[in-house]
């Protein structure tokens, strides 16, 4: 049975004149993403692969002269902070669909990164001064 079919019946039952917009109807009429929201993405990804890059890049430099490591042990290590960096965002979307709600997670999260972006800024000024 159609959904407009479903209202007649119920609405002849209860006497009571129901909407004639089916819930298919309301989600074609809402704009979500498209092309509009394109550009903003891009240009999320493209700053975001630039502070990465450029963050492994001095994270291997700090290793090699705060650390006197070797570098293939720094490139290592720096290819290791990388590779689990990119598993954080598999956790932050499982953490958003189980139990919390996805603003809250960009939220925290993204607030957690200030913070540890901040304090690396103030271990390494330190050592630099």
């Amino acid at each position: 049975m159609k959904y407009s079919e479903l209202e007649q019946v119920e609405g002849e039952s209860s006497g009571q004149k129901l909407s004639e917009e089916a819930p298919e109807d309301c989600m074609q009429n809402s704009k979500r993403g498209g092309w509009t929201t394109f550009p903003y993405i891009i240009g999320t990804e493209l700053g975001l692969s630039l502070a990465a890059t450029g963050w492994g890049c001095n994270l291997t430099v700090y290793l090699i002269t705060v650390f006197n490591l070797k570098s293939i042990h720094a490139t290592q290590i720096s290819s290791i902070v990388a590779g689990s960096s990119n598993l954080f965002p598999i956790a932050g979307a499982i953490l958003a669909d189980s139990f919390f709600g996805s603003f809250s997670v960009i939220s925290i999260f993204s607030m957690i990164s200030f913070l540890v972006i901040y304090l690396l800024d103030f271990i390494i000024s330190d050592f630099y001064s």
